[in-house]
């Protein structure tokens, strides 16, 4: 069985292990954030949609644009405490999200 590791700077994804860590140690990361983390970084080579993560993220629920917005606020934040700031590129008018510096 393959697992897929996404590495970013001195971070590491696991997506199927439900873990990230930052110089090999673990990262506190809400479930939804993580959620939202991965499906970007899985996606990193293309614009996504909200409505695409709205999916993603919350399958079976529905939910506001609102919960997203406070999902990518909290990753911002952590990646600006983490010194990774540049994670989320927003073009200009409300967009799509975009991710850059990933890599597998």
């Amino acid at each position: 069985m393959t697992y897929t590791t996404y590495r970013f700077g001195r971070f590491e994804l696991r997506p199927s292990q439900r873990s990230l860590q930052i110089d090999g140690k673990a990262v506190s990361l809400g479930a939804r954030a993580f959620d939202v983390l991965t499906a970007l970084i899985e996606r990193r080579e293309r614009v996504v949609a909200s409505s695409e993560l709205i999916e993603l993220v919350w399958p079976t629920v529905v939910v506001e644009e609102n919960n997203l917005r406070q999902q990518v606020a909290a990753l911002r934040h952590w990646a600006a405490k983490t010194s990774i700031c540049r994670i989320f590129l927003r073009p200009p008018s409300k967009a799509p999200l975009r991710t850059a510096e990933f890599y597998r």
